[in-house]
């Protein structure tokens, strides 16, 4: 199931919202995480400006 994002402001601001992104703007101020973030999100970005993240979602079932 894809995550997908109309933009880089959506996609960025989306990542910065989970607890790891209030600790890296606690840590490192909001303009720097933004950008650090927004670099990493690049290869991300489609011909249209929005971002598409593919996920895998693996289960282990078990029982005794």
């Amino acid at each position: 199931m894809p995550f997908e994002y109309p933009d880089e402001e959506a996609i960025v601001r989306a990542a910065l919202s989970s607890g790891g992104g209030v600790r890296a703007i606690a840590e490192s101020g909001e303009d720097a995480a933004w950008q650090a973030l927004a670099e990493r999100l690049r290869p991300f970005r489609r011909a249209d400006g929005s971002y598409r993240l593919e996920t895998e979602w693996r289960y282990l079932l078990t029982s005794a």
